[in-house]
């Protein structure tokens, strides 16, 4: 554990999950607002709540106002509860990600209906399937019943701007300094990895487009310095979000080269390149993972024409466009165009 000042408001403390779990570790954010009014931004894992507060108190310490979390994984959410008892803080979080966490919970307990079965029956086994319900519905549980919501795309909150970046989950939000210009990015995006864009049953919700028009907002912001909540910051985001879209520009090219022409939703899972390796050997936890974000890029390319669903089950797609296609597509989305 480790702490620092990296901006005249900023304070970042790094906290290193005990048993070396990933994330190996994950930074948290405390805020000097004004004489004696302090925000935390994230709360790291439950493991370490304890750690976060000795060492807050060692710091002096007395009172943090408001705690805002970036999004409700139980890495930013561990220590909440403690942080709200020992300090008095107000608990802020996105409406849209409790709804999230409402859709993905009723999904399932539902056995994920039309996504695990039949689609998925023989290469997810039932303990597997029962290992990541579990997980996932951990999440749900975790919010306080005390819990201020935000709402909208942006707020301002004095000094600070609080803005909506869905796509790494629904309600994900990002905190905007302005007197330093710098932004805490939650896992909107990170230096030296990629953020899962997960899959979420909402209606209407496109969770690849929303992650890409996310890092656009941002980069809007003309940020000195971007502090991630994991691993180093990011002094150059235009170039960073270039390398994203580059990314899930690959991921897209490999989700619909698996259509040959039709294919099922395993058939574009098995042929994506994930960073673990190949699908059929990786953990319960980063299965679900593999097989959500494939379903992000799913939704994507059918939102955008370039497949189609066909009939009968499994579910059957098609391709209904070349690679090219794909390319100027994501081109018109860097530069902000609508595309249809």
């Amino acid at each position: 554990m480790s702490l620092r000042d990296v901006s005249d408001h900023v304070t970042q403390v790094q906290l290193e999950h005990p048993q070396g779990k990933y994330p190996v570790s994950v930074n948290v954010y405390l805020l000097s607002v004004d004489e004696g009014h302090q925000i935390m931004i994230d709360s790291g894992f439950r493991s370490t709540s304890d750690d976060l507060i000795n060492l807050l108190k060692a710091e002096g310490v007395r009172e943090i106002t408001d705690l805002i979390i970036t999004h409700a994984h139980p890495d930013h959410t561990g220590g909440m509860e403690s942080v709200q008892r020992v300090f008095g803080a107000r608990a802020h979080v996105h409406e849209r990600e409790l709804l999230g966490l409402r859709s993905i919970g009723s999904f399932l307990d539902a056995g994920a209906e039309g996504i695990i079965s039949p689609v998925l029956s023989n290469h997810i086994r039932r303990t597997e399937f029962d290992e990541i319900k579990a997980m996932i519905l951990g999440y749900v549980r975790i919010m306080p019943e005390t819990i201020y919501l935000i709402s909208g795309h942006r707020r301002d909150l004095g000094c600070l701007t609080l803005l909506h970046t869905p796509g790494h989950t629904p309600g994900h939000t990002a905190v905007f300094d302005k007197r330093d210009k710098v932004l805490i990015s939650g896992d909107l995006i990170l230096a030296d990895d990629t953020s899962n864009v997960a899959f979420y049953p909402i209606q209407g919700y496109d969770p690849l487009l929303s992650y890409l028009e996310s890092m656009r907002v941002v980069e809007g912001l003309g940020s000195r310095c971007v502090y991630t909540s994991h691993g180093d910051p990011i002094t150059n985001l235009s170039e960073r979000i270039d390398q994203q879209f580059l990314h899930h520009q690959r991921r897209l090219l490999e989700a619909i080269g698996s259509l040959q022409p039709r294919g099922t939703l395993i058939d574009v899972v098995r042929n994506i390149s994930w960073s673990k390796g190949r699908f059929d050997e990786l953990s319960a936890i980063d299965k679900w993972l593999a097989i959500s974000e494939a379903i992000s890029h799913v939704i994507f390319l059918e939102n955008r024409g370039l497949i189609v669903r066909s009939s009968g089950s499994p579910l059957v797609y098609e391709r209904r466009a070349d690679e090219n296609r794909v390319r100027e597509v994501m081109r018109a989305i860097r530069r902000g165009s609508s595309v249809t």
